[in-house]
């Protein structure tokens, strides 16, 4: 028998800055959207309005019009104002996703948003698998899963389509070993682990369906050891950094006020995993050696204890049924069973 604990610590870090602001004061409005911290719009609109006030001349003689020009007499004139001109800007902002501070001025002529995030998570994964097998036998254990993807079989010929087939593989945790006893009990092991999780972004696309990639940490040592020794494999460790950064050319990059025409990002993880095996020489147990299962001590609960006491499980000891104890309400089956073990000689209702 090999007893195994396999142990994997995975650190995470992000640490995000973004900044996202709007200005509307009088007859304009600036904003930067770039920090992704709010939704922004704005639209701007223009109008010019004539003021066209005619007058007439209708006076004997010569008349004098606009701009010193004689009229005729018997015609009009007209008087023509300047054009005037307006402008008005329409603009709003919206607390977005990724919004964790924001603040508003000025009786909303100016909106602040910033995405200032630092997350840490920890996540720690034990598994304690026991693999058993004979001498010379090998042995594997899976915690994990597979999945499905498509291998062409032939080249489309002549217009005929494309023959395909789909396999699995297997990833997660893969442990394989193969034991030899030796002299003195001295086992000889050859251990195998292999640790693999999907990563869509280094896969391909075969048909039209997209086949995810496999990240696989894997090792292989042959060893001996005597029984109840404990091997371990450790240095699997990892670590990848992401960083991103989005700027405005030129005022992205000034000392003070580029995180305010930015946005940065950094992703940090860090696993580590070890594997402890321990080999152990076994023989099989009698029956009444054999310790009670898990979920051989739960049962269900009876009415009262579901209806009344809100249990899910059942403390009486006793199983209950819920499925046949509609038929046997008051329990007369049990005390028949009782009558049938434990009564000689006729039993039962008198003729």
């Amino acid at each position: 028998m090999l007893h195994v604990k396999i142990a994997e610590l995975n650190r995470t870090a992000l640490r995000q800055i973004g900044v996202s602001w709007l200005d509307t004061r009088n007859q304009s409005f600036l904003g930067s959207n770039i920090g992704n911290a709010a939704a922004l719009t704005a639209t701007g609109r223009a109008t010019q309005d004539a003021a066209f006030t005619p007058g007439a001349f209708q006076t004997p003689g010569v008349a004098q019009g606009t701009g010193g020009l004689p009229l005729v007499p018997g015609r009009t004139s007209s008087i023509i104002q300047p054009l005037a001109s307006t402008f008005a800007g329409v603009s709003s902002a919206a607390i977005g996703a990724n919004s964790q501070l924001f603040g508003v001025f000025n009786a909303g002529q100016f909106n602040l948003f910033i995405n200032a995030l630092r997350s840490n998570q920890l996540a720690k994964v034990i598994a304690e698998p026991n693999l058993m097998t004979l001498d010379g036998q090998p042995a594997r254990f899976i915690a994990g899963g597979s999945f499905p993807f498509p291998v062409p079989q032939s080249t489309a010929i002549g217009g005929a389509s494309v023959a395909v087939t789909i396999q699995f593989r297997d990833f997660g945790a893969i442990l394989q070993f193969l034991p030899h006893i030796l002299a003195n009990d001295v086992i000889r092991l050859d251990v195998e682990p292999s640790f693999s999780e999907l990563n869509p972004a280094t896969g391909v696309t075969v048909l039209g369906t997209t086949v995810p990639g496999i990240n696989q940490r894997s090792a292989r040592t042959v060893v001996e050891l005597r029984e109840g020794q404990t091997l371990a494999i450790a240095g699997l460790l990892q670590s990848r950094s992401t960083a991103s950064t989005i700027r405005i050319p030129g005022l992205g990059d000034l000392p003070i006020v580029g995180p305010w025409f930015s946005n940065n990002s950094v992703l940090t993880v860090e696993t580590e995993l070890v594997v402890l095996v321990t080999p152990e020489l076994v023989a099989p147990i009698e029956k009444s050696e054999v310790p009670p299962g898990p979920g051989d001590r739960v049962y269900e609960p009876n009415d009262y204890e579901f209806y009344f006491l809100g249990r899910i499980e059942g403390k009486t000891g006793h199983p209950f049924r819920a499925t046949i104890a509609e038929h046997d309400p008051v329990d007369v089956m049990k005390h028949l069973r009782s009558d049938n073990q434990w009564v000689v000689g006729p039993h039962g209702h008198a003729d």
